[in-house]
């Protein structure tokens, strides 16, 4: 049941009781209630927050070295996609938007 529905329904046992000054100020009290954790849901859980937070803070991508070439990946997600630093040094990740903290400034001067 959703947070809407339950704070209807209570709207309706608030109007049945429109005489019961205490019971109407509970149902009232618990509408409030609702309708808080209704935004909170809408804003998020502090993981989440947390999640997104990491992601805007930045890492450095991870180097993973190969016999025959060395690239780095993504230190939030650790997909396959691979930034080599002579060519590219994205600022953030194409698959989850992380932010990329390079430290090496060896970019590929024509």
């Amino acid at each position: 049941m959703s947070e809407d529905s339950i704070i209807e329904k209570l709207h309706s046992i608030s109007e049945m009781y429109s005489d019961n000054s205490s019971s109407n100020e509970a149902i009232t009290q618990a509408i409030s209630y609702i309708e808080e954790l209704k935004e909170y849901h809408s804003v998020g859980t502090v993981n989440y927050v947390r999640e997104l937070n990491d992601l805007y803070v930045g890492k450095e991508p991870l180097f993973v070295k190969r016999s025959f070439t060395n690239f780095y990946i993504c230190p939030h997600c650790s997909t396959n996609e691979t930034y080599n630093p002579v060519y590219s040094q994205a600022e953030h990740c194409s698959k989850c938007g992380g932010r990329l903290l390079w430290k090496h400034k060896e970019r590929k001067e024509n």
